[in-house]
């Protein structure tokens, strides 16, 4: 790799900086695991000749500077195609220095392939994006491709500090031929020989307070001398033994080259899966919006815990052709969401601002980050009695939030939900947006009834902080964003099903319910995450395809999965 980067080099006529990675590789080329160069690691005062032997590349991703030239505000077409044009040199080009595979559009097939060849993920990136560095990009996804199985549970541990009833699961499989030692085969002895489980790996995470409670409460049930695990597995605390008959699902990214579990989570509990029947499995990775690929129609039952990716679709691209077979991450198109946003500086001087005018009761006008203006007033009024909240503490609410609430509200109308008297007093929907309204806030006209022209109403527009606060300064509490976003305000993006729960129904009721659908929902394919509503009801969002009509939305919320 030293030599490949070496005749690089010699190719320039002035420096660059490159992003890549460096990975092993075999003897055919093809990507190990980062677990085949963690032995070469933080190696140092010993003679090369004798560390261990590990044939290594450089995957470059990227080029940040090209001499004088800073690339990074530069789109990442044209980074990729300068990079392109240093490494396919015929003096470079060579295994210990590569281009990463790219390429504009076919992500299914690419991830198909990513999964046929036991690749670690795919990442997706902007065509347009910047490089920003150390910070986390909204343009750029990765996404992992996580394997999931079911595993026998043989034993737990204690936990540590503050966690209760048990540490971790120590869980296992069956080799084939081998029946086990569950309750449809032999009785529970600790000489079982090579009959015994074989052991996974410690499956410390996934769990709720309920479930390691409710968990916890049925090993110590089983509780047993002898260990069900045919080789001694690792112990790093206090380990109890179980009789091998609770069966759970786990996800995970990889097995390692000891053949244990790497990252693994719980998922669930599967009753309907006997012990005996448990084996390894080279089970197709559940990818992000991919189906559910395992064994029949079975689910996780209580106690149960589901976590997945967010579904991508093959929307926007990287470019460039150009294969690696050997590289285990390649650009694929997605949709991205959004990184975690950071609240500015401005907004915090602005929030104290209006907090020294609440104390003065005064009204004013001031002036917001982006040069828009709000008249704001009245900002002592209590909206909320109890905790003594004012409609100065919604203001600063929503100024702090708007980095996650705005992408989320732009280009949708908004219908209002007016508390004038705060949340005790009367409140109302409005739909139509006031007469007078601020320099620069954004209202639409929409035909409530497609049909009929006389139907035309005029929204607020979300995606604007003036917006947003203007909204607060009418005393909205909440604001219901239509499911579409203009232009295109006859198609849906996303549809909602609503759980209102009757009056006499616990909130723990609604939680079991989103669930389920959950589950129902993942079977189906189909990502969806779960939005409280405001009052005592949970929210279950869908996101659509890109020109769906409402009434195809409306067909899917109706929609009831067979239990």
């Amino acid at each position: 790799m030293v030599d490949g980067l070496a005749a690089l080099a010699r190719t320039l006529t002035a420096p660059v900086v490159l992003d890549g990675e460096i990975v092993a590789v075999d003897a055919a080329g093809g990507a190990l695991s980062f677990q085949h160069l963690q032995s070469r690691m933080h190696l140092r005062g010993r003679p090369r000749s004798s560390l261990p032997w590990t044939e290594a590349a450089f995957i470059a991703f990227d080029l940040l500077r090209d001499g004088d030239t800073d690339l990074r505000p530069r789109p990442f077409t044209e980074r990729r195609a300068r990079l392109t044009q240093y490494l396919e040199r015929e003096s470079v080009r060579g295994p210990a220095v590569r281009l990463i595979h790219s390429q504009h559009g076919g992500g299914v097939q690419l991830r198909d392939e990513g999964v046929a060849n036991d690749w670690e993920g795919l990442v997706a990136k902007e065509p347009g994006s910047r490089y920003l560095t150390g910070k986390r990009h909204p343009g750029w996804l990765k996404i992992k491709f996580v394997k999931r199985q079911e595993f026998v549970v043989g034993g737990w541990t204690d936990g540590r500090l503050s966690r209760h009833h048990f540490g971790a699961l120590l869980v296992g499989y069956y080799q084939p031929g081998d029946g086990g030692s569950g309750p449809r085969s032999r009785s529970h002895d600790s000489d079982r020989g090579t009959n015994g489980l074989v052991y996974a790996g410690h499956v410390g995470s996934g769990f709720d307070d309920a479930e390691l409670e409710a968990i916890g409460d049925h090993l110590r049930e089983m509780e047993h001398d002898g260990s069900p695990f045919a080789t001694p597995p690792p112990a790093n605390e206090q380990t109890h033994w179980v009789h091998p008959s609770l069966v759970i699902e786990v996800k995970f990214t990889q097995w390692t080259a000891d053949d244990v579990l790497r990252n693994p989570v719980y998922l669930g509990v599967r009753p309907d899966t006997v012990a005996d029947d448990v084996r390894r499995e080279d089970q197709r990775p559940d990818t992000a919006g991919a189906p559910r690929q395992s064994r029949g129609a079975k689910r996780a039952t209580t106690p149960r815990r589901r976590r997945r990716h967010a579904a991508a679709t093959d929307k926007d691209a990287a470019t460039s052709p150009g294969a690696d077979p050997a590289s285990r991450l390649a650009l694929v198109p997605s949709v991205v969401p959004p990184a975690r946003p950071e609240i500015s500086s401005e907004i915090d001087t602005l929030c104290d601002q209006w907090h020294a005018l609440e104390a003065r009761r005064r009204r004013s006008t001031l002036t917001l980050p982006d040069g828009a203006r709000v008249e704001v007033g009245n900002l002592h009024k209590v909206f909320w009695p109890e905790p003594n909240l004012t409609k100065g503490d919604l203001l600063r609410f929503n100024l702090r939030i708007s980095p996650y609430l705005l992408p989320v509200v732009a280009d949708r109308p908004l219908v209002m939900k007016r508390f004038p008297n705060g949340i005790d007093g009367k409140w109302f929907y409005q739909h139509r947006s006031p007469d007078q309204i601020p320099d620069g806030v954004r209202v639409t006209m929409v035909r409530e009834s497609p049909e009929r022209e006389d139907t035309g109403v005029p929204y607020l527009v979300g995606g604007t902080l003036q917006t947003l606060a203007y909204m607060a300064q009418l005393a909205v509490i909440s604001q219901d964003p239509w499911f579409s976003r203009l232009p295109n305000i006859e198609a849906a993006d996303v549809v909602a099903l609503d759980l209102d729960p009757m009056p006499d129904a616990p909130f723990g009721r609604i939680i079991e319910v989103a669930r389920w659908l959950h589950d129902e929902l993942e079977g189906l394919g189909t990502p969806c995450v779960a939005k409280t509503s405001g009052a005592s009801g949970i929210h279950i969002y869908i996101p659509l395809p890109p020109g769906t009509p409402y009434e195809a939305g409306m067909i899917l919320a109706r929609f009831s999965p067979p239990s």
